[in-house]
């Protein structure tokens, strides 16, 4: 949205599809089946103008909805606000989001399954094999006692838009909103991006523990508990954690403090440099010895968030490992256009290391809010 003649994104805080359905009115879409989706990006270029927007769907502006400011840290760019908007033909009805119908099929008990959302009816896409647990819930929501899958557009192909693109339930979810099959969530950090991994997996979130696990790094999942009590290996190539490969051996006591946790990146081009983990570099400085630091992880050139823990000793072993003496240096706070992620919260070195990655390191919950607090370093 602009204001004051500068485009800017809106937080996603209170987002629903009332918002959605006004925002798709504004540019000339249908504001019926519009669907608000939270947690997207937009690179920082932009400004977050608002928060807390509260449409009640009839609005012909956005700026007729009641909205705050955004205040400090309330908001990141990964909790920008999305639609996904239909066109202005869209056929439309007085149903419920959620509610869900059987169509085009010979009797009532068959037919073509649609889900409603914002008063717009839609079908549902599946590319996996047939799941009778979709059927039985279907079935049981509609007020029956259960059914079979009949795949392949059987009743055929609908002119409404899709509105699920996958399913997976069992036999004992009551709703089939309920049933999004193999959706991965991070949950218990401070954004969307970083957090405790779960998955859902037959309508039930499901946790991923690393509980006496060795084997725990960049490319390898551990333990999926205690609905699954499984173990899961990954080797990184995989576009889902459910193409690994699993057990049913293992257990996880105390998942909560042994779940694991990941920090994501984005897949923008500029973390597509294909770096040596383990490398690190100075970058932006006025001299080749001296710049912000940046380390390699996972194939990407990140930061490194400047905190009580670094001192002269980390610094002594960064200028060393980059060619440079181990003294006269100094390490400062520098400040990142925001073009490189931060990724380490901090280093901890005991001073007979040869390397920074041989020193231990982390991550830690308030590195979204360390943009202007990274490592810069002075090597002579």
């Amino acid at each position: 949205m602009c204001m004051n003649n500068v485009w800017g994104t809106i937080c996603d805080h209170f987002w629903d599809e009332k918002d959605a359905s006004v925002v798709c009115r504004m540019l000339g879409y249908s504001p019926y089946g519009a669907s608000a989706i939270k947690d997207t990006y937009i690179e920082g270029i932009w400004y977050i103008h608002i928060n807390d927007l509260n449409c009640t769907g009839t609005e012909s502006s956005l700026w007729d909805c009641p909205m705050n400011g955004l205040h400090e840290y309330s908001c990141s760019h990964y909790d920008d606000a999305a639609v996904a908007c239909q066109l202005t033909d869209v056929k439309y009805s007085t149903c419920t989001t959620g509610e869900v119908r059987l169509a085009d099929g010979a009797t009532e008990f068959e037919g073509r399954v649609e889900v409603c959302e914002n008063r717009v009816w839609g079908s549902v896409c599946t590319v996996s094999s047939s799941n009778d647990g979709n059927a039985y819930t279907l079935c049981h929501e509609l007020g029956y006692q259960g059914g079979i899958v009949l795949p392949n557009s059987n009743f055929g192909v609908s002119n409404d838009p899709i509105l699920i693109y996958e399913l997976s339930c069992g036999a004992f979810q009551s709703k089939l909103n309920t049933c999004v099959e193999n959706k991965i969530e991070l949950y218990g950090g401070p954004s969307s991006r970083h957090g405790n991994v779960r998955v859902c997996v037959n309508g039930s979130w499901v946790m991923v523990c690393g509980y006496n696990n060795t084997v725990i790094d960049n490319n390898l999942a551990s333990v999926v508990c205690p609905a699954l009590d499984t173990q899961l290996m990954c080797y990184g190539n995989e576009s889902s954690l459910f193409d690994c490969q699993y057990n049913t051996t293992g257990s996880c006591p105390n998942v909560y403090n042994a779940a694991v946790a990941v920090f994501c990146l984005l897949n923008d081009d500029y973390t597509s440099v294909n770096c040596t983990d383990g490398d690190i570099r100075l970058y932006g400085g006025s001299r080749p010895n001296q710049g912000i630091l940046h380390v390699c992880s996972n194939g990407i050139w990140g930061t490194v968030c400047s905190n009580s823990k670094w001192n002269n000793i980390e610094t002594d072993i960064a200028c060393f490992q980059l060619g440079y003496y181990s003294y006269g240096h100094s390490s400062i706070r520098g400040t990142t256009n925001g073009l490189f992620p931060i990724i380490y919260s901090y280093f901890n070195c005991q001073g007979n290391e040869a390397t920074l990655f041989s020193c231990s390191s982390g991550l830690h919950s308030s590195i979204q809010y360390c943009t202007n607090n990274v490592i810069k370093l002075n090597c002579e």
